[in-house]
């Protein structure tokens, strides 16, 4: 019994587009800084509910991997957990996220919960959860998850 040849990249990114689709809803979030412009579309996980996010799977500046462009955690700890099931598609999938870390504040936010507005503080939240620094010269830094394989682990 032959094992069948492995995926490419490109049929990796559409699977876990594909997976990402399955499991989100179209919604659309306004921000502060941009009262004037519409609404931004984003997707809403169906079980992780309070929780948002813009995934562009492929091109930009990570063309072979999953690019985070926004995320939103209108509910404690939903932030959190979407993260969490973002690295699993991407594991699942063995794709890279990179992102820039671009704190925005959206229109609704509730004023009793605390609002990180600086990249820079912003940053370690990503970092416990497994992101690297991979541009700190940047506005805002540039980070990437990467599962961590036996060979990674071991050459740290």
């Amino acid at each position: 019994m032959s094992t069948p040849p492995p995926l490419t990249v490109d049929e990796r990114l559409r699977a876990a587009e594909a997976e990402w689709l399955a499991e989100t809803s179209p919604d659309f979030v306004s921000f502060e800084l941009f009262k004037l412009h519409p609404r931004k579309p984003m997707r809403r996980h169906n079980s992780i509910t309070g929780g948002l996010a813009e995934i562009t799977f492929g091109g930009g500046e990570n063309p072979e991997g999953m690019s985070l462009d926004m995320l939103v955690s209108e509910v404690p700890g939903s932030g959190h957990a979407l993260i969490e099931r973002i690295k699993q598609i991407a594991d699942k999938y063995d794709l890279s996220i990179e992102a820039d870390v671009k704190p925005l504040k959206p229109t609704n936010w509730n004023p009793e919960r605390r609002f990180v507005p600086f990249a820079r503080l912003l940053v370690p939240w990503y970092l416990k959860r497994g992101f690297e620094i991979i541009d700190d010269d940047r506005v805002f830094p540039r980070i990437r998850y990467r599962k961590r394989t036996l060979s990674s682990a071991v050459a740290c």
